[in-house]
């Protein structure tokens, strides 16, 4: 399908194969629009939408739901692509089945992300991941892990709130932090990171500790 443009509105979309996608785009000049579709996928290695070898995909409004082992709501692999969701729920509920799982570039906005039986995000590059993860107006709970390949540039901002710790094993590679004012940081265990900027009074705690560069910051 190389150069296809397709759009599906209001659709109901279903697998049982193993590596079954329920919507796949491929291929660069390769375009899939989403709106209020709903997908289920029940095999593993059976993704709810993906992306790779440089195709596109807009999502918007849509209800993913997978069961299987290896099969992420929103996936992307080789060679990349872009995916853009707004809105929607997405949730996984397989082991190694995140509700995000990227090597391509890809943006969530006002969406529901839930992994039950996973992280619930993970990105992944040949040389680590660099991930500049922005939560705008978002509830997340949850812990952050960085290896030590990889980067992390995390902002909260409008309103949102973070319920768990970031890079608690400290084997992360350079690891940034912004807090505005509105925004909230509750830990749930110990945090390392390299930088941590905006407002600290926004970080509550809880009876464990910020670590800057080794150096206790906020506890």
């Amino acid at each position: 399908m190389g150069k296809a443009d397709v759009t599906i509105n209001g659709a109901n979309v279903s697998t049982s194969a193993p590596g079954a996608n329920g919507i796949f785009s491929y291929g660069a000049g390769t375009k899939v629009t989403l709106n209020n579709v709903t997908i289920r996928t029940t095999n593993n290695s059976s993704g709810g939408i993906m992306v790779a070898g440089g195709g596109t995909m807009y999502v918007s409004d849509c209800d993913i739901e997978t069961q299987g082992g290896s099969s992420a709501a929103l996936r992307s692999d080789r060679g990349g692509g872009t995916l853009a969701v707004t809105g929607g729920t997405h949730i996984s509920h397989g082991p190694g089945s995140p509700a995000v799982y990227c090597t391509a570039r890809v943006s969530a906005n006002n969406a529901t992300l839930t992994a039950t039986s996973s992280e619930a995000i993970v990105i992944e590059g040949k040389n680590g991941g660099q991930c500049v993860f922005t939560a705008d107006r978002q509830e997340i709970v949850g812990n952050t892990i960085v290896d030590k390949i990889s980067t992390l540039d995390f902002t909260l901002t409008s309103g949102s709130t973070l319920r768990g710790t970031i890079n608690n094993a400290n084997s992360g590679g350079s690891v940034t932090v912004h807090i505005d004012e509105t925004s909230r940081w509750i830990l749930a265990a110990d945090a390392y990171v390299t930088n941590l900027t905006g407002t600290t009074e926004s970080i509550i705690p809880n009876g464990f500790t910020v670590y800057v560069n080794g150096i206790a910051a906020i506890k």
